[in-house]
């Protein structure tokens, strides 16, 4: 619930910001969609009761969030960073979907509830998952060494989608590692 209120509440100021913003930038009005895409798709990653789900969403808010960090692809820089986020973030995906199959193996089901109530988890089990969340989550949350897209799609983007970006969207890889570590 606290990860709701905060995406919804900064996403919603954001956005009454963003309306002025790109009014006087034409060319940035073709993204404009994408943004209530990203911000459902953050609503979904923490309110999914499942697995799959959950990557389904991730990879809406990820997608959504290349196109918005690729407003301005006129430029090369801008392309260039683009590319960085969306690899790095597929990557991390990958890791996320290896640490859903370890936990769907040992208990039978994608659903969160079922994780919840592993008992017993061997160390090496509890440490793949641990290292795929750390990994997955971290990159979206820019933690060292994870962080290579930040330095790269923040000034990339248009300032509103950064600041959503900082604001809320690096929040649900944060959201993510508790929500693994309540697994284990």
């Amino acid at each position: 619930a606290f990860f709701l209120v905060a995406i919804l509440a900064l996403a919603g100021l954001i956005g009454i910001y963003s309306w002025g913003y790109h009014k006087d930038q034409p060319r940035l009005l073709a993204s404009l969609p994408c943004f209530p895409l990203l911000v459902a798709a953050m609503v979904a990653v923490v309110t999914a009761r499942d697995g799959f789900f959950f990557l389904i969403a991730w990879e809406t808010m990820s997608v959504a969030s290349f196109f918005l960090v690729t407003a301005e692809h006129e430029r090369r820089e801008v392309r260039h960073a683009g590319w960085i986020y969306l690899i790095a973030t597929h990557l991390a995906t990958a890791f996320l979907l290896a640490l859903f199959i370890l936990l769907s193996q040992r208990v039978g089901s994608f659903a969160f509830e079922d994780f919840s109530r592993l008992a017993g988890i061997p160390p090496n089990l509890a440490g793949a998952v641990f290292l795929c969340a750390v990994i997955g989550f971290g990159t979206k949350a820019g933690i060292f060494p994870f962080h290579v897209w930040l330095p790269h799609a923040h000034p990339a983007a248009p300032c509103s989608i950064s600041a959503v970006m900082s604001a809320v969207m690096i929040k649900t890889g944060i959201y993510g590692i508790l929500r693994v570590l309540s697994f284990l």
